[in-house]
């Protein structure tokens, strides 16, 4: 079980680096700012 949650974390993570890093992201900035500030 631990080892099956610390792979999902671990995943996540690798998801989330992939996600900032891509050309994509940067468009989706601020996005992301307005739905926290409007969160």
């Amino acid at each position: 079980m631990k080892e099956k949650e610390h792979d999902k974390r671990l995943h996540e993570r690798k998801f989330v680096r992939t996600f900032f890093t891509s050309p994509t992201a940067v468009e989706g900035e601020e996005d992301s700012a307005k739905m926290i500030r409007s969160a």
